[in-house]
């Protein structure tokens, strides 16, 4: 006997004799055998049973489902922003005993939070929600022209026993990215022709990182509340001795490891992870200006309602390939890792806009610098340039002269035209939203942006104002060949509209 359970985008085939199942995903311009794809080990033994109860019927069964009845999120990416939309989805159906809501967490990576959330600074920091894309550009001793110039031109030609410290540098071949000229382009736009706005950007990112923290001390959520993740200092002491008690710090490896952990753990089968496995294609509905499903590169199809871009630096790549502007540029930083017998309680502020934060043990984390480089994901460009490491480490040793380097990596930052993350609604498909760009502060806006994009998917009232993290502050129209779509109306709901 067969039974066939059809919906709005998948049909169950079931057949009682052989006990296995397929899901039948239709899409365009693909044949039955691309759009064909295995089920879950939880969803074959619910079809297991049914095919069990109907084993004895000789008579063709069918069962329609309406399409309205499951809500599956696909999230890119398993940093702590993907993480985030993931826990606030489901905690947001597990308060209303809404069983639909399925999340499938995509990454390309083996594991949850490794790449640039594998390791960072550890700051958990609102008080510097200073846009350091709002540096001065002319003057100062930390002019953003002047840096770059020093590093460009001279760098090249000064002395190797000579450290480089300017807190921004630029790779002469970097110039020849077109990637980074469309990055650069946004950021004058933003700058000079959108200059109201960006006024406003260094109070858009303290929001978030306050919001952030708040989330992160949230009593009501449990599962947060479980986690253990190194959270030791007490503050934040500027270089004017002044210091935030707002701020503390945190390993979010850790975070991300155990918050993986744990949203199994309490919703089993309604979330899903993915691992090893990039996106290699998408597909698109016919009429209606959506996403209908995604191809890995291990060739699985992997259908969905909503879809979220969380890739950190992966998300420009991504979002070229569907049309959509992203200018998301990974930035190059620092990490050095060190012990010392001073007991520092806080987080340090230190010249060449470096930061030290306390671990505990003795130990600390060193972080600093932003490096624009040719090629970010070429082979030598994923290396620890040592002279920029040295460099950082010559800044830490005023304060710290008897530190012993323990470790010394690198990595790349999301870097939005306006250090300000993108979060919220596409407004060229009506079911992808963005959660990317964090920049160097991922940590701390990481939560707080994954419970602001679930209110907006949710059509919630957000509890802060949702408006400058709207992707479409970017959006100059263009769709590279996709045909133009009309604006979504979710993105008009929280443009006319300020919480």
């Amino acid at each position: 006997s067969t039974i066939i359970l059809s919906g709005s985008r998948r049909i169950l085939i079931i057949d009682a004799r052989i006990n296995s199942s397929r899901c039948l995903i239709p899409r365009q311009n693909s044949s039955s055998s691309r759009g064909t794809r295995f089920f879950s080990t939880s969803v074959k033994r619910e079809i297991t049973n049914i095919s069990k109860k109907y084993a004895s019927t000789s008579s063709l069964s069918i069962l329609t489902r309406s399409s309205t009845d499951e809500q599956h999120t696909v999230i890119l990416g398993c940093g702590i922003a993907g993480l985030s939309v993931a826990h606030y989805l489901l905690a947001a159906a597990a308060s209303t005993n809404n069983t639909n809501m399925r999340v499938t967490v995509l990454d390309q990576h083996p594991g949850p939070a490794m790449g640039t959330s594998r390791k960072n600074g550890q700051l958990l920091c609102p008080s510097l929600s200073y846009s350091w894309v709002a540096m001065p550009i002319l003057f100062g001793k930390d002019a953003l022209l002047r840096s770059l110039i020093n590093s460009t031109i001279a760098r090249p030609f000064a002395s190797s026993s000579t450290p480089a410290a300017p807190p921004v540098t630029m790779e002469p071949r970097a110039l020849f990215d077109p990637k980074l000229w469309q990055f650069g382009m946004q950021w004058f736009r933003r700058r000079f022709i959108q200059a109201d706005d960006f006024r406003n950007v260094n109070q858009a990112i303290g929001s978030l990182m306050h919001y952030t923290m708040k989330c992160l001390d949230d009593e009501d959520d449990e599962l947060v509340q479980r986690i253990s993740y190194d959270r030791v200092a007490l503050g934040t002491q500027l270089l004017d001795g002044t210091v935030h008690t707002s701020d503390s710090s945190g390993d979010i490896g850790i975070f991300c490891t155990e918050l993986q952990r744990l949203l199994v753990d309490a919703h089993g089968d309604r979330i899903d992870f993915i691992f090893g496995e990039g996106v290699s294609g998408v597909h698109y509905g016919s009429n209606d200006g959506s996403i209908t499903d995604v191809t890995t590169t291990k060739k699985r199809t992997v259908s969905a309602d909503q879809f979220v871009v969380a890739l950190g630096t992966g998300s420009t790549d991504f979002c070229q390939s569907i049309g959509v502007p992203c200018p998301v540029y990974p930035v190059k930083g620092y990490l050095v890792t060190f012990k010392s017998q001073r007991d520092v309680p806080y987080n340090l502020m230190l010249p060449s806009k470096a930061f030290c934060a306390p671990m505990g043990g003795g130990k600390y984390r060193l972080s600093g610098f932003a490096d624009f480089v040719a090629d970010p994901f070429a082979k030598d460009c994923l290396e620890v340039d040592q002279d920029r490491a040295q460099a950082l480490i010559e800044v830490a040793k005023k304060e710290f002269p008897d530190l012993e380097v323990v470790d010394i990596d690198c990595g790349f930052r999301p870097l939005s035209p306006d250090d300000c993350p993108l979060i919220g609604p596409s407004s060229k498909y009506q079911n992808l939203f963005y959660c990317t760009g964090h920049g160097s502060k991922g940590w701390s806006m990481g939560l707080g942006s994954g419970k602001l994009l679930t209110d907006i998917m949710l059509k919630k009232e957000t509890s802060i104002d949702a408006k400058p993290y709207l992707p479409n502050r970017f959006d100059l129209g263009r769709t590279s060949g996709i045909p133009k779509r009309k604006n979504n109306p979710l993105m008009e709901q929280y443009l006319e509209t300020s919480v």
